[in-house]
């Protein structure tokens, strides 16, 4: 089997970037020797760690449903029904070795400490198959994010959806019969689908809008995006918007935090002297 080297061009300084680093380098390897898939080898306690780390995050159904088996464009994860203890126990039994990372152990990762003081702690005091609740909760959630996407694309049909180089219109009317939590689907995949994806905030202030907008009126969105009434139609619009960022300002080397508008988006910002590896997918 012909072995594939690569190196990053630049320092990695989280967990995110590296596996974004790392997703880029095998991508390009399988796009480059026409494969069909890269085999990853997540497994059912990965999807319980990753699970545990976006609710605690207030992560929606997407973010609760966890790791796909399948992923686009060739990302195959074959191990996800299995645990590390089922694995662990098949390789010895047909006397496979494997590598331990030694980077597992390193307290310095969200990761690592959902895994070795989080988890095992629910586990002992809390509810002793948490692991196995977490992974559950991920095939509920996914049920019913793909229930509502199966229903996405009629729901759209009924809203006459029009585009141009310049909006996105829809049906004022139409939109204002749906449940507010629905309308707020609605609108953050209509903004998904114009390239403007809404988080929460400018979600509910969307939905927010239609419940009480009269023709002329219009709203700014976080990510510079706008949306407008016009008599019988909703627009979405790309015009210039007046947000001013705000700056964090760091005045010394003392751990510290802060609020930051960038985009007209908040964010929160937290700083150290040292670094800090702690994001996680």
């Amino acid at each position: 089997v012909p072995l594939e080297l690569g190196r990053a061009k630049e320092a990695l300084i989280s967990e995110e970037s590296a596996r974004n680093a790392r997703h880029d380098f095998l991508e390009s390897v399988r796009t480059r020797v026409g494969g069909g898939v890269v085999v990853m080898a997540h497994h059912a306690d990965d999807q319980a760690e990753t699970v545990l780390f976006r609710m605690v995050r207030g992560s929606g159904l997407r973010g609760l449903s966890g790791m796909s088996e399948y992923r686009d464009p060739g990302v195959w994860r074959p191990l996800l029904p299995f645990w590390r203890e089922e694995i662990a126990l098949y390789a010895e039994d047909v006397c496979l070795n494997w590598r331990e990372d030694p980077t597992n152990q390193e307290q310095r990762f969200t990761r690592n400490i959902i895994r070795n003081d989080v988890l095992p702690e629910i586990e002992s005091r809390v509810a002793p198959a948490a692991r196995r609740s977490l992974v559950r909760l991920a095939d509920l959630a996914r049920e019913d994010e793909e229930a509502w996407l199966s229903l996405l694309n009629e729901v759209l049909g009924s809203l006459e959806l029009e585009q141009n180089r310049e909006a996105l219109s829809l049906d004022f009317k139409r939109i204002t019969e749906f449940h507010g939590a629905v309308r707020g689907k609605i609108l953050r995949e209509v903004a998904r689908r114009y390239g403007y994806p809404l988080d929460a905030t400018g979600t509910r202030l969307a939905s927010d809008f239609v419940d009480s907008a009269q023709s002329g009126q219009k709203i700014d969105l976080t990510g510079g995006l706008r949306l407008r009434r016009d008599l019988d139609r909703l627009v979405l619009t790309t015009e210039a918007v007046s947000i001013v960022d705000r700056p964090v300002l760091i005045s010394n080397s003392q751990p510290g935090s802060g609020r930051a508008l960038l985009g007209g988006r908040e964010l929160l910002v937290k700083w150290s002297p040292e670094k800090s590896l702690d994001l996680m997918s």
